[in-house]
């Protein structure tokens, strides 16, 4: 008796020591703006990934849903997951009820084979993990089954996770007044099973108990629900409504007065809901880190080495030689290095400045070319990647630019900052950071903030002109990272970006004199940031990733897109809006279904082009739905708003240029990049430092997605949901130095026409769920005309 009471008295405080410090977490302000309507994501994108998964929530976070459903119940051993049935067999490949098996014996199923083998090895995830990979910006929809016992452990988590804001409680009237008496502050949305088929009775009870939202059913044929639809809006309760079948419902049940519409299927919805003003979320993280984590993170973090990372723009890796380049040379004998490293597709500049700095493919992050394609800033033509054509995007996409979380950002909410370097363009240096925050762009034509501008022209001067230094960028901004970033009191992560070779070799030609000058240069910046690095002694105390955007091919072409449709007839002329030309992006207008498919058999029949991608032909294929076509979905390229109709590479081969560089394609220019052939595909990386193995190669596949998820891990920090790169755990020094066994697959298509057959291939690295894009391969094969 004595020992039960103690049991008793030990629970009680417990219980009250958990309401007293959660209530003052819960009663903490936010100035997060939560969306006001939109649509509810039920389980996630259940249609297409494992639904209550990580990856279904991945998903609708990644297509800008406003609201998150997902449900969640207690094990045996009381542990909260989140499952909708009560028991496993329809979702994983065990059986049994939840309330009967350890949180041991789900963790061991897997719930995403039965969605498809790619989904093999989904675990079934508890609530605190569904929690934690959440933005901070999006509603979180807690489907409570069970009532006291999860009522109160679900609101001591929420409050424990900082989610006050933007989480609420879907439960039966008795979960509602459990989780109440841990947190009196915690929002409930009425769900109580008990009436809910009762409209009227529903919403009254739902007044009573002051819940904050309701769920309501589809309506019943001839239900007039204006009467409680009337009370529900003067006690300012938010209505979710359970569930649209249509997308064309969306207008009116709006109208009616619904703010959130549970869907099944997010991305067939989406485009309809943004006709009648419903804008997508660009998730936001930052808000919801907790402050008690705040201080101990931020020293475990500070206490770790600092990053460097170096960037040599347009670098082949056959540059990499002891003539060349002696000091990234001797750096790569000492270092880790990846013998299969991607460049991501679209090859060019700033769709992988800003992949490698979100972590995400131009699907995720949004930013799809070197020139770009943003009907509100110009209707008829595309635009280029200035920082001043950015910045007008930015304000026109009501200031999200990107839509991924960078870099710069996960360091912020951390304490941190980074600081970038560049000797490029302006576009390429915002792109690394550009929310700058309490970091900063140095690049000779951009500083920011604009506070530090005065301060770095007065310590370290503007570049220097007229000295005949055609390189003299170069230099400069090593100056201003030696001087700002490569210090004991430094920010935690430096960002260079060398703009060389890539110039040099664009203007000249790769391997001309002028390209190995550029290439000699930046080479011997590189030595001097090592022997400053080690004259202050800081060499130990830095880890250094060396990668580059793109590789570099011959161009031997003078055609253009433009002008190919033009004199096909399938565009007006250069200023009309009716197909709109970005780089090898096509924007057909009204997406007319006709005029892309005569525009992909005119690009079939065009020998100078190469490979040829369309949306897919339904969710989640390989294949585009235009016949002869491979999908968006293949390369990482489908973004939910920003992608256009189709997107061409040129075709390429394996000649040499005269001095013996073997790649070229049929682009116009002296030399270049921006298709998918394995030379400009395949890149260099190296890792050097106190938290990498040495003399150590990798025949794994990686690719410049994978750099932030990595730096990231580095200092123990949390990589957010939806950035598409991986861990390159086998390159830790603490790590074993095999994570997987990679394989290749080939991906497939063709078409017949009346002149002959269209084939199409595409080969990838596939490592688990990581798949990285080698290269395309095209053919004709013209009928012989005998």
């Amino acid at each position: 008796m004595i020992f039960k009471n103690k049991i008793a008295v030990c629970t009680i405080l417990v219980l009250w020591a958990l309401q007293t410090a959660n209530v003052a977490l819960a009663q903490k302000k936010t100035n997060i703006k939560m969306p006001e309507r939109g649509l509810c994501a039920h389980r996630g994108c259940m249609d297409t990934h494992p639904e209550n998964t990580l990856p279904a929530f991945r998903e609708a976070v990644r297509l800008g849903v406003q609201m998150i459903e997902f449900d969640i119940q207690l094990t045996k051993d009381s542990m909260m997951v989140i499952m909708h049935d009560d028991a496993v067999n329809r979702t994983t490949n065990g059986t049994g009820n939840v309330s009967d098996l350890t949180f041991a014996q789900i963790r061991a199923l897997d719930a995403g084979i039965k969605k498809g083998e790619k989904f093999k090895g989904t675990q079934v995830p508890t609530f605190e993990e569904t929690l934690a990979m959440m933005p901070a910006n999006v509603w979180l929809n807690c489907h409570l089954k069970g009532d006291e016992a999860v009522g109160s452990r679900a609101a001591a988590a929420l409050a424990k996770s900082g989610r006050m804001h933007q989480a609420f409680l879907t439960c039966s009237e008795k979960a509602a007044g459990a989780a109440r008496k841990i947190v009196p502050g915690i929002l409930i949305c009425n769900g109580d099973n008990s009436y809910r088929k009762d409209t009227p009775r529903y919403v009254q009870a739902t007044v009573d108990m002051k819940a904050d939202f309701i769920q309501l059913l589809r309506h019943e044929p001839g239900e007039d629900r204006k009467g409680p639809m009337k009370s529900l809006k003067d006690n300012n309760v938010k209505i979710n409504y359970f569930y649209a079948k249509s997308p064309d419902e969306l207008g009116s049940l709006y109208a009616e007065g619904v703010d959130f519409v549970l869907v099944n299927n997010v991305a067939d919805f989406m485009p309809e809901a943004e006709k009648v003003g419903i804008k997508r979320v660009v998730p936001g993280y930052a808000g919801v880190r907790q402050p008690e984590q705040k201080s101990a993170q931020a020293k475990t973090v500070t206490a770790k080495n600092k990053t460097l990372i170096v960037f040599f723009d347009g670098l082949r890796p056959d540059y990499i030689t002891q003539e060349l380049m002696p000091n990234l040379y001797a750096f790569r004998q000492k270092a880790s290095q990846g013998k299969n490293h991607h460049s991501v597709f679209p090859t060019v500049t700033r769709v992988n400045s800003a992949s490698y700095a979100t972590g995400s493919y131009p699907g995720t992050h949004g930013l799809l070319g070197n020139s770009i394609y943003f009907p509100k800033v110009s209707a008829n033509k595309a635009i280029g990647t200035t920082y001043e054509e950015l910045v007008k995007v930015r304000e026109s996409e009501s200031g999200n630019l990107l839509t991924a979380v960078s870099l710069g950002e996960v360091l912020e909410a951390a304490g941190e900052k980074m600081m970038v370097f560049s000797s490029g363009t302006t576009g390429q240096a915002f792109l690394q950071n550009h929310k700058v925050g309490k970091g900063a762009i140095v690049n000779h034509e951009l500083i920011l903030p604009e506070t530090f501008r005065e301060q770095v022209l007065s310590e370290i001067g503007p570049m220097p002109k007229g000295t005949g230094d055609v390189y003299i960028k170069h230099k400069w901004v090593a100056d201003a990272l030696l001087h700002y970033g490569l210090k004991k009191d430094g920010p935690l992560v430096s960002a260079v970006w060398f703009s060389d070779p890539d110039g040099a070799a664009h203007r000249y030609g790769i391997g001309s004199e002028q390209a190995v000058a550029a290439i000699s240069y930046v080479d011997a910046q590189f030595g001097r940031i090592l022997d400053s690095l080690e004259s202050r002694g800081l060499r130990e105390k830095y880890n250094i990733l060396i990668s580059t955007d793109h590789g570099f091919v011959t161009h031997t072409g003078k055609q253009n897109l433009s002008d190919l449709l033009i004199s096909s007839g399938l565009k007006k002329d250069k200023e009309s809006d009716d197909v709109v030309i970005s780089e090898g992006a096509v924007y057909v207008k009204n997406h007319d279904k006709e005029r892309i498919k005569k525009i992909v058999a005119t690009l079939h029949h065009t020998d100078w082009i190469g490979a040829v991608f369309t949306k897919p032909e339904k969710k989640g294929s390989m294949k585009g739905w235009a016949p002869g076509t491979l999908s968006f979905d293949a390369i990482h390229y489908n973004h939910p708003a920003r992608s256009g109709d189709i997107l061409v590479a040129p075709n390429w081969n394996d000649d040499k240029n005269d001095k013996s560089y073997a790649g070229t394609d049929f682009s116009g220019g002296v030399a270049g990049h921006g298709g998918s052939s394995p030379y400009e595909i395949n890149i260099a990386l190296l890792a050097d430092g106190p938290d990498f193995k040495d003399a150590w190669t990798s025949e794994l596949p990686t690719s410049n997605v994978d750099i932030v998820p990595t730096v990231l891990a580095l200092y123990g920090l949390p990589v957010p949901p939806q950035m598409d790169g991986r861990v390159l755990a086998e390159y830790f020094e603490n790590k074993p130095s095999k994570t997987g066994n990679a394989k290749k697959e080939v991906v497939q298509t063709h078409v017949q026409y009346p002149w002959g057959t269209y084939r199409l291939s595409l080969e990838l690295s596939v490592l688990g769920k990581y798949s990285y894009v080698n290269f395309t391969k095209t053919e004709r094969i013209v009928k012989d005309s005998r």
